[in-house]
């Protein structure tokens, strides 16, 4: 896994099968995989702590989405509008590509 911030890098790279991943996808990514390993349940839920992390995992989760890692996303990771308060967690299934 390569980290790059530009999307134009990530888009580059994807088309040679190198997959790019945010720091915050992997953060979310590793948080789902590590629930995983402990429940063997692919649903994930994520609660943000502030505006910032929020706006990181919704940046990840809609990157996870993307790229085939994870799938039925909850409404707030593509909303327009995102409430802190009160404050719904960010939920998620690992797909199989998720999970290797």
């Amino acid at each position: 896994v390569l980290y790059c911030t530009y999307r134009r890098c990530r888009a580059e790279y994807k088309r040679k099968e190198i997959v790019l991943m945010s720091p915050a996808a992997l953060k979310l990514l590793t948080a789902a995989y590590e629930n995983y390993l402990k429940t063997s349940k692919k649903f994930f839920s994520y609660q943000f702590r502030n505006a910032d992390d929020l706006m990181s995992a919704v940046n990840g989760a809609q990157q996870l989405h993307e790229d085939g890692y994870i799938e039925n996303v909850s409404e707030s990771v593509y909303a327009r509008t995102v409430s802190i308060i009160p404050s719904e967690p960010i939920t998620f299934e690992l797909t199989f590509k998720g999970i290797e």
